[in-house]
């Protein structure tokens, strides 16, 4: 049994320098195509032992996705990114998931985003197919946020397995961030001329209008999105964004207006909870706020979503958010206690100082 991993890279030289040993020293076979490097990346690559061919880039991220592919040998590839990584004993479980699961053509693994270098199951997370048979016509689709496709251009929706892969790619430089941002907005406009009724490329864009800020933009694209969209998690996750963009733009009448349309559709979304608290708070409708915080936090985390599973939006947020009003309610006893769980859900030094004060001021 082959297993081939199939990376696409530019300019990773530094990241690939940690991700990539893993990878050659556990699976069979590593095939890195690069897209245009200016840096160190094709030599390090060569160095470490991986396999490297060019491939010209075309704002597609498919097709040099499927370029990978020619070069595969294995049985089986595992598609990842220079800046995904996995630990060792978890790449070497894959064979054993192989074997076990003799009649699957692919397996979803948790992707949790992190911090680079920081692994933690305590992260937002989703899933996505990454293991998938060679050889039976399997391949990319979409420009950007690619898909993979069997022979009949239907989604590949793999076996859940519980492998981690820790994706550092939301925590680049500001520089490289921007450089993201831009493109993205360049592929995914494009792609919406061409595709105008696809709600995918509709919540992508809006995404990417939210990041750089561009929120009355964002709006206008959630609000097709969600118009289009099926499933409930991709509806709401479309209708969370419109909120928070009319949020950012002050108008709060409007984001507690789409809220209820979100909680009319899952009363438990935790996002759409905290966000409507903290409006509240911000209103003084304190204990209205507390009511609510104190709900979400005995809600549970769900176990799948089509979307990112935010985990801090059942763990720290509402404990965070539940100290702050019982500060502006001056229960401070209380305050601290909600404080010191959120804290344990998220250590963070502001807070520890925070919380140093609250309780020197108590004795």
């Amino acid at each position: 049994m082959l297993i081939s991993a199939c990376l696409i890279v530019k300019n990773e030289a530094e990241m690939l320098k940690k991700t990539l040993p893993n990878l050659i020293e556990t699976l069979d076979e590593v095939i890195v195509v690069d897209t245009g490097s200016t840096d160190d990346t094709v030599s390090v690559v060569q160095a470490l032992g991986a396999k490297v061919f060019s491939f010209s880039w075309c704002d597609d991220f498919s097709a040099a996705r499927n370029e990978s592919l020619k070069h595969a040998k294995g049985e089986w590839v595992l598609w990842i990114d220079a800046d995904e990584y996995m630990e060792k004993e978890d790449l070497l479980k894959i064979k054993d998931l192989i074997a076990n699961n003799k009649t699957a053509d692919g397996f979803q693994f948790l992707i949790y985003e992190c911090t680079p270098f920081n692994p933690s199951r305590q992260a937002n997370s989703y899933y996505r197919t990454k293991v998938f048979k060679n050889f039976k016509g399997f391949h990319f689709e979409r420009p950007i946020n690619e898909q993979l496709m069997n022979v009949s251009n239907q989604n590949i929706n793999g076996t859940h397995c519980e492998l981690p892969i820790y994706h550092f790619g939301n925590k680049l430089t500001a520089d490289k961030m921007k450089e993201k941002k831009q493109r993205n907005v360049r592929i995914f406009s494009e792609a919406v001329k061409e595709h105008p009724n696809d709600p995918h490329y509709r919540l992508h864009l809006a995404d990417s209008y939210n990041t750089l800020e561009q929120f009355t933009k964002a709006v206008e694209e959630y609000s097709l999105a969600a118009n289009w969209f099926d499933s409930i998690d991709l509806k709401t996750r479309a209708l969370m964004g419109k909120s928070r963009c009319y949020y950012h733009l002050g108008k709060k009448e409007e984001a507690l207006c789409v809220l209820e349309q979100i909680l009319e559709l899952n009363k438990n979304a935790a996002d759409a909870l905290n966000l409507k608290a903290i409006i509240l708070l911000e209103a003084k409708q304190i204990s209205q706020a507390i009511e609510i915080l104190q709900g979400v936090t005995k809600l549970d985390i769900p176990l799948f979503s089509d979307s990112v599973m935010q985990v801090e939006q059942y763990t720290f947020l509402p404990h965070f958010l539940l100290g702050n009003a019982f500060l502006l309610c001056r229960k401070t006893p209380e305050a601290i206690s909600a404080f010191e769980t959120a804290q344990q859900a998220k250590p963070n030094a502001g807070l520890a100082q925070k919380l140093e004060k609250l309780k020197t001021n108590l004795k």
